[in-house]
């Protein structure tokens, strides 16, 4: 079984680096031509059937410096897998150059664990990294019965009226928290960096339910993309450039956001910041200033739109 897993592993290794390397010279010919739905069609696939030999590998390898090495490609794997999805969604040639940034769990401190959840066919991969050491929990559920769990939930969640989404809290809780738990308490962590997948980024993961209290209430919780897109919090943070916006009234048919003005005075109580704030939040001047300045930070509270494709995805402005 080893070594038809190996083979295997090989054959979409190869095919990776192909994709890679044609989606890229796609791109950067005319992406016009593209099929919108190329990366979940064509590319995605691939990237989780690689992801799920590896940890089927990793599983069953008696050695632990093997297994390490496993893991380590699998969450590489799912690292790349981002990067080309966020390629494919931006179509952006630009973004290719991020495949070399280097990966930050190693320099975290103790205190804080990255937890990678992939959804596969039939169970789901929790890899959490501490440091420089990664471990696997296996979840039971699959992608099907997960994806329709985190829909109930939203659609519940969105009925202030009811506590009903209580019940699908739970079930999350206890699909993706409660198998890492003795994991978490054993190493101390107190911030549980998430780089969620799929229709998993849906979700606030701090209103997940467990032991009569929410997970926000047990950790301090990060959301990412993915970890491989971040630059490293170490460089420049003290003199990082800020631009905050926001629209805290009721415009086009949305909502107001009353705690806006707060949280941008806030952000700018501790960085040399001048939000732009209601009617000075112009899509016109929005544009020119960031053409005309360069920002490490970019903080924007507002009502938005994200879609499959960037030409039906927006972020409300005053105009």
């Amino acid at each position: 079984a080893l070594n038809e897993y190996g083979l295997a592993i090989k054959s979409y290794r190869n095919a990776v680096k192909t994709l890679e390397k044609t989606q890229s010279s796609m791109m950067l010919s005319d992406h016009k031509f593209l099929p919108k739905t190329i990366f979940e069609t064509s590319i995605e696939p691939v990237y989780y059937e690689l992801t799920e030999l590896l940890v089927r590998q990793a599983k069953q390898v008696p050695d632990p410096h093997q297994r390490l090495g496993f893991l380590r490609e699998a969450r590489t794997t799912v690292e790349s897998m981002r990067i080309t999805e966020l390629q494919d969604y931006l179509q952006d040639e630009c973004s290719v150059g991020l495949r070399a940034q280097k990966n930050l769990v190693k320099t975290l401190p103790s205190s804080v664990a990255v937890l990678h959840i992939v959804p596969l066919r039939g169970q789901t991969a929790l890899f959490i990294s501490i440091e420089d050491q990664i471990e696997l929990v296996v979840s039971s559920v699959g992608l099907d019965q997960l994806r329709q769990e985190i829909k109930q939930f939203r659609r519940r969640l969105q009925d202030v009226t009811s506590r009903r989404y209580l019940k699908h809290g739970r079930a999350l809780y206890d699909w993706l928290v409660t198998p890492i738990k003795s994991i978490l308490q054993r190493h101390g962590i107190e911030t549980l960096v998430l780089v969620p997948d799929r229709s998993l980024r849906s979700i606030p993961f701090g209103a997940l339910v467990g032991d009569g209290k929410y997970l926000l209430n047990e950790y301090a919780i990060v959301m990412t993309q993915g970890m491989n897109l971040l630059s490293d919090p170490k460089k420049g943070r003290l003199n990082a450039q800020i631009f905050t916006a926001g629209l805290s009234a009721s415009r086009h048919g949305f909502a107001p956001l009353a705690s806006v003005s707060g949280e941008l005075n806030t952000i700018c109580g501790y960085y040399e910041c001048d939000p732009l704030l209601d009617e000075k939040f112009q899509q016109g001047y929005f544009r020119d200033v960031l053409d005309a300045n360069s920002y490490s930070i970019i903080h924007l509270a507002s009502h938005g739109e994200f879609k499959n494709r960037v030409e039906d995805s927006f972020i409300l402005t005053w105009d």
